[in-house]
């Protein structure tokens, strides 16, 4: 009995002797590494990850038979530390595929390890495992309150409403559980219209009840529900029912730029604003727009720098009161923040007589952009097809790469063009379609920080589109929208 003790901790100590000098392994990553992994993996899902992204390893060439397709991953093939739930399978003979169960936690940081030398025995020692990590991005909420409106029937009830944005799409289900209103020591009801992108979420917390006196709403945020540790209060004044005042304006800084007043009542129809709603220094024309509660300004030209907003008391509610008081602010109007979009959404561009594919964009605020040109083979145009349709962006890495990637002065494309304003731009593909015209191409634009033309200040707060890497570690062209398609 104590001799097959002795040989069980024998054996024992030999196993984790094995799994410290496994530990123990230091992966060196230099030059000599990645070049030597590039030759096997071919893309991988690093960097910054959504929380419900399938996580793939792709590879240059086949790593299985086809009948291990939909088979799962051995975890000393391919895992990750802390370990995700879910199982890692084939997807095809050269990805592996990884669906986590759960969605990941935000901000969370991963190591994956893929061993090489289990799949392609030629691997050289110093890269039989490649190791790469990732991170699951931060969640983050924005909320817009646009002000109070009061209901049409009934001029003792209000409502307040506006929108929440969160970069990550979520269950409408946990949106709702963010915000609880109260007006007192009353509860409000909140009401809801989600976008189908899951981020975008309109909200009226209705019920507000107006009275002789004036109150307040508190709107409580809690980011909890959606897994942010962040929230806040904001409050709505409400007005006593004699009384008739503006309660808020605000520059919003949209492509047709405007002035959104709130008013405690729903301003009068058929009052004329002009002259009574007016910018100290500003000589141009406005244009108005009278909705209940609201009143949209839209000056007749884009307004930059600050400007004293007057709002003449003489205006009247809808029914005959005028304002308590004059009201008077001093607003900020900004540029358009830069930015580049296609024009329409077709997904062929004809040719023209003389030959020319001309392909149009338009941008704001920038001096130039970056096009890349990513091409599926002729012969690949059947696969693409398969699991695409012609805008599709699925599997890209398989069927096609990147084979232009150039940067476009916009003065030389439009001389007469202005950067503060949506303008129009378009460059010919003519040469490169021309060598291979059974091919799709998928045309891509962005731009980089030092592109843009606002001052110093706003450029230092900007997040670009991207920040360009002409290759990646295994010498794989970047993409300019990230990743290596």
């Amino acid at each position: 009995m104590r001799k097959q003790l002795v040989y069980a901790l024998v054996a024992v100590a030999s196993v984790f002797g094995v799994y410290f000098l496994v530990k123990s392994q230091k992966i060196v990553k230099n030059d000599a590494y990645y070049e030597a992994v590039g030759q096997y993996v071919y893309a991988y899902s690093g960097g910054s990850v959504s929380s419900t992204e399938p996580l793939r390893v792709r590879f240059v060439n086949a790593a299985v038979g086809k009948e291990q397709i939909g088979q799962p991953v051995p975890v000393n093939i391919f895992h990750t530390s802390p370990k995700i739930e879910g199982q890692a399978v084939w997807e095809d003979d050269r990805t592996i595929l990884l669906k986590p169960a759960q969605p990941l936690p935000f901000g969370k940081k991963y190591t994956a390890q893929v061993a090489l030398g289990k799949i392609y025995a030629e691997a050289p020692d110093f890269a039989r495992t490649f190791e790469y990590r990732f991170r699951v991005r931060e969640l983050a909420y924005e909320v817009a309150r646009e002000g109070i409106n009061t209901d049409p029937v009934d001029l003792k009830m209000q409502e307040v409403s506006g929108k929440l944005h969160i970069n990550e799409a979520c269950d409408p289900a946990n949106v709702e559980k963010m915000l609880a209103a109260k007006q007192g020591n009353k509860s409000l009801q909140v009401s809801w219209k989600h976008d189908s992108d899951g981020r975008t979420h309109a909200w009226t917390v209705v019920g507000v009840e107006r009275t002789n006196v004036r109150s307040q709403v508190r709107l409580n945020w809690n980011g909890k529900a959606i897994g942010v540790r962040r929230g806040f209060e904001d409050n709505q004044m409400v007005a006593p029912l004699d009384e008739f005042l503006v309660l808020s304006a605000n520059v919003v800084q949209v492509e047709e730029q405007y002035i959104l007043i709130n008013f405690s009542d729903p301003v009068s129809a058929s009052q004329d604003l002009s002259g009574l709603i007016r910018l100290g220094n500003y000589t141009g024309k406005l244009r108005f727009v009278t909705n209940g509660n609201f009143v949209r300004v839209y000056p007749d030209q884009r307004l930059v720098g600050s400007q004293e907003l007057i709002v003449d008391a003489t205006i009247r509610n809808s029914s005959g009161q005028s304002l308590k008081s004059g009201f008077s602010s001093n607003l900020e109007f900004e540029d358009l923040n830069p930015a580049v979009r296609l024009v329409g959404r077709g997904s062929v561009i004809p040719q023209q007589n003389n030959g020319a594919v001309i392909f149009p964009f338009e941008a704001v605020g920038l001096s130039a952009v970056d096009v890349e040109v990513f091409k599926i083979f002729n012969s690949n145009v059947l696969q693409f097809l398969q699991v695409n349709d012609l805008e599709g962006e699925n599997e890209l890495e398989r069927v096609g790469k990147i084979v232009l990637q150039k940067k476009f002065d916009l003065s030389e494309l439009n001389p007469n063009a202005t950067s503060k304003t949506w303008q129009r731009y378009a460059f010919d593909l003519q040469d490169m379609i021309r060598k291979d015209p059974g091919a799709i191409y998928q045309v891509r634009i962005a731009f980089r920080r030092e592109y843009t033309t606002c001052d110093a200040g706003n450029k230092e707060q900007l997040t670009p589109a991207f920040e360009r890497e002409q290759d990646d570690e295994f010498g794989v062209k970047t993409s300019i929208m990230g990743g290596e398609r």
